[in-house]
């Protein structure tokens, strides 16, 4: 990571913690710790974080996450908005409502995928957050992780 981002690449960590792939809580702590100096963008999942770290709330999240150098930090929250902490400051960006869940597999990588997609193609961290939530949303509402490719949402630079 410290060669790709020292060659211009941007580094981007889901922190995705799941207890029963690491040794102990320390050792995932201290890991994923270490590596976010190398960070450009986080996003991370409040309730893990809050497990892992002890976290009381986004914001206290996000303080940990930009303390050791993470320069953009959106903090995906469920059905509750998204909280985003960036160079435009804070912003909290709602959820799209939904109107039956189907299956919750994928719903956390697909709102990840959203956004960053967004960001690559020049959207704001706001706009994309708002594709990345609409993405999530139709993904929730079919069975599996893999939507068909004509209820994909529209892209498009603002």
């Amino acid at each position: 990571l410290k060669s790709a981002r020292t060659n211009g690449a941007r580094i981007i960590f889901d922190t995705n913690y799941r207890p029963k792939l690491w040794e102990d809580k320390e050792t995932a702590a201290v890991t994923i710790t270490h590596f976010l100096s190398l960070v450009d963008i986080a996003l991370p999942t409040l309730d893990d974080e809050q497990l892992l770290f002890n976290d009381k709330d986004a914001s206290a999240c996000a303080q940990r996450f930009q303390q050791a150098g993470v320069k953009e930090v959106l903090i995906k929250c469920g059905a509750q908005p998204c909280e985003i902490y960036s160079s435009e400051g804070q912003q909290s960006v709602p959820a799209c409502k939904v109107e039956k869940v189907i299956d919750t597999t994928a719903a956390g990588d697909s709102f990840s995928a959203g956004y960053l997609a967004g960001r690559f193609k020049g959207l704001s961290p706001k706009e994309s957050a708002q594709h990345a939530h609409a993405l999530a949303a139709k993904v929730i509402g079919h069975r599996g992780a893999i939507i068909p490719k004509k209820i994909m949402p529209t892209l498009s630079k603002a």
